[in-house]
């Protein structure tokens, strides 16, 4: 789900207007930044996963050399401020929006600061924006774009092991693809349900039409998922409030933004949806609200879903598994337009879950799923972590056996990763030996990040190849056909499209499963 990540925009949106604003996003698109036509004064880089901070320290390193000054910000740069300053002219620690103004009026005068700290976070009910939302003009994926991608697949996959068919639709992709593209993805991502089996898509539609329509595109859905596209798939984004009370130790949202839950203005909420949904219906209304526990403060979340209840839209965001435990809530929620939702169950092991900060009861997750489902409401996804303190080899296995007999749609599988400003991440640099700065590696499935005295490692006696080869294992029986469509025959969701959607991620899960990832060193444990 290629959407733009909100920083920046957000950053852009107060922008004083006498300024001129470029973004650019490598999601979406290629950039040469040696020639940057622009010519900026200042070049601003969000450094805020650190799986991406080796690139953004490569971005900051052309501008420097060009003489443009940097700065940088996000959730890694501010965890990780003196190795950020080493390729930025300054630093910002916290959330930008407040400061964002001094930092381009210093710009100007050419007196950067090397750090800027925000002593509080923002009151985001305060904000007051300079400009329109720039999502309202981002582009769409580009047709010409993708039928280029898809044509050049499927001719390399003819001139390989593919067949005279395919190469046949490669040629013919190549000859008329931009049209047929257009047509099959007018409006952006939305246009994505408008093909014929999925147009007339309702409750309980049947699910084989859908799975014979992503099977036919199988091996080129992830050629499409690893290539800017020239545009986003899903543009409608809108972010309702910031800061988790949640806590868990491995997770730097609590860190960055705090536990206490700040919310933006439920009319100004409204505003930038009914200007970004315009007169669309159906897939055309489709929202990711952007929060990491939107149910975080409950007696914002239950006014903010009664107010949204009027625009009609169906939308997608994250919560814990409290949003299943209050009836009204969870209520609210799918009458507003939830059609499916991101749990954060961590493990099945209940010594595991408290490990990590969370109350919740493990017995109480069956439960959880199917008043989820009742609701309308799938489980896009079902998140679970492996190698958390007090689970036992057999974790990766009873997890997927869970998810299938519970119907979770989309099960996310990460191992324990200690992501720099976490506790987790305090806790293993205090022990005395350093954490891996190899930060590619901290992708969330890369258990070469595991520290040498993990806990899980001791008391299983397993080596992080053997961890890595176990969560691979897991993934490719949580994504064989059978799996699948055990998860999928429910067909919960409320808003027809999402059944396409979930059968599209889970056979881009499969394929990358299977074809792009091979077992490490170090056989599996002999009782598995």
């Amino acid at each position: 789900m290629r959407m733009p990540y909100l920083g920046i925009f957000q950053l852009a949106r107060l922008t004083p207007d006498d300024i001129e604003v470029k973004l650019v996003d490598e999601l979406v698109e290629n950039y040469d930044y040696e020639n940057d036509p622009f010519e900026p004064d200042l070049a601003a880089i969000s450094a805020s996963f650190s799986a991406n901070a080796l690139r953004a320290y490569e971005v900051a390193d052309i501008y420097k050399k060009r003489g443009i000054p940097v700065v940088m910000g996000g959730v890694h740069a501010t965890f990780m401020p003196e190795e950020a300053k080493q390729h930025a002219d300054s630093v910002c620690l916290g959330e930008a929006d407040e400061i964002w103004e001094t930092i381009l009026e210093d710009a100007k005068k050419g007196r950067l600061q090397p750090f800027y700290k925000v002593q509080t976070p923002p009151d985001l009910s305060k904000v007051r924006y300079k400009r329109p939302n720039p999502l309202l003009n981002i582009p769409s994926v580009d047709p010409e774009v993708l039928s280029k991608i898809v044509a050049g697949h499927l001719n390399a996959s003819a001139n390989g092991n593919g067949t005279k068919e395919t190469g046949a639709l490669g040629r013919l992709l190549n000859a008329a693809g931009t049209p047929l593209m257009k047509k099959f993805v007018k409006g952006g991502f939305d246009g994505l349900f408008r093909v014929p089996v999925a147009g007339k898509l309702y409750k309980k539609a049947s699910l084989s039409g859908i799975k014979a329509l992503v099977r036919r595109f199988e091996d080129v859905l992830p050629a499409i998922c690893n290539a800017p596209v020239g545009g986003y798939p899903l543009k409608k984004v809108v972010q309702v409030d910031r800061g988790c009370p949640t806590d868990c130790d491995f997770c730097s949202v609590t860190a960055f933004n705090g536990r206490k839950m700040r919310n933006f203005r439920i009319d100004q909420l409204l505003q930038d949806i009914d200007e970004l949904a315009g007169d669309g219906k159906g897939a055309d209304r489709f929202f990711f609200l952007a929060d990491d526990n939107i149910v975080g403060n409950p007696k914002f979340a239950a006014e903010f879903f009664e107010a949204l209840k009027g625009l009609k839209i169906s939308w997608i965001s994250q919560a814990t598994v409290q949003m299943a435990r209050n009836d009204k809530l969870l209520k609210l929620a799918s009458d507003s337009g939830c059609c499916a939702i991101f749990y954060g169950f961590e493990s099945l092991q209940q010594e595991a879950v408290y490990g990590v900060g969370k109350k919740f009861k493990v017995q109480e997750y069956e439960d959880i799923i199917k008043k989820t489902h009742d609701h309308g409401i799938v489980l896009l996804y079902g998140a679970f972590i492996f190698g958390l303190p007090g689970d036992t080899l057999d974790v990766f296995d009873r997890t997927v056996d869970f998810c299938v007999k519970n119907q979770v749609e989309m099960p996310q599988f990460t191992a324990i990763t200690p992501l720099p400003g976490t506790r987790l991440w305090k806790k293993h640099e205090e022990s005395g030996e350093p954490l891996s700065r190899e930060w590619n590696k901290y992708d969330l499935l890369n258990a070469d990040v595991l520290p040498p005295d993990s806990e899980f490692l001791r008391q299983n006696n397993i080596t992080r190849e053997q961890v890595f080869n176990l969560g691979l294992k897991a993934y490719r029986k949580m994504f064989t056909d059978e799996a699948i469509d055990a998860r999928l025959s429910g067909a919960y969701s409320q808003a027809g499209f999402m059944n396409l959607l979930l059968y599209t991620f889970n056979y881009i899960g499969k394929y990358i499963a299977e074809k792009e990832y091979s077992y490490k060193e170090g056989p599996l444990p002999s009782t598995l």
